[in-house]
């Protein structure tokens, strides 16, 4: 089992998957029904539809709660939805982002990491990765995922490119 584990972590970072090199120097867009920002809590809430946009990077969730460094700059946004959903290019000559989805979506700027929580699953050029929790580094296609006996992580490859 651990050796199949080792198989799977390796085809995964084979593929050469990076993100656009460029998307963490963009600005960060958010769409919402509502917004509360707290200047003195360096930190904001936005609830309804929320749409996030930076770069190649999409999030969409019901609930958005967004944390601030001393300067103002997003360091921190913790997305929940029904479920959370992400997409984000990897290479500019890409046509399918990686898509990801939970109920909980963490995803942590300075380390470029998205932490999926609670029904998690990411698809990647048709081959999908499930479990209870996945981390995804979005410049690296790093895709760690974590379970139990009884939830465990799947992975489900597709058949290479123009095969039945």
């Amino acid at each position: 089992m651990a050796q199949l584990a080792r198989t799977v972590i390796g085809c995964l970072l084979a593929t050469q998957v990076w993100a656009l090199p460029d998307d963490r120097q963009q600005a960060i867009e958010i769409n919402a029904d509502e917004a509360v920002i707290n200047e003195q809590a360096n930190a904001a809430t936005y609830r309804g539809s929320v749409d996030v946009r930076q770069g190649s990077f999409v999030l969409t969730a019901d609930r958005l709660d967004l944390a601030l460094d001393s300067t103002g700059a997003v360091s921190r946004m913790e997305a929940a939805g029904t479920p959370a959903t992400f997409q984000s290019k990897r290479r500019a000559t890409d046509t399918e982002p990686v898509r990801g989805q939970a109920n909980t979506l963490r995803y942590t700027l300075s380390t470029a990491t998205v932490q999926l929580l609670g029904a998690a699953k990411i698809t990647l050029d048709g081959s999908t990765f499930e479990g209870p929790e996945i981390r995804y580094h979005t410049e690296t296609g790093e895709i760690t995922g974590s379970g139990t006996r009884e939830r465990r992580v799947q992975m489900i490859f597709a058949p290479p490119s123009g095969k039945p």
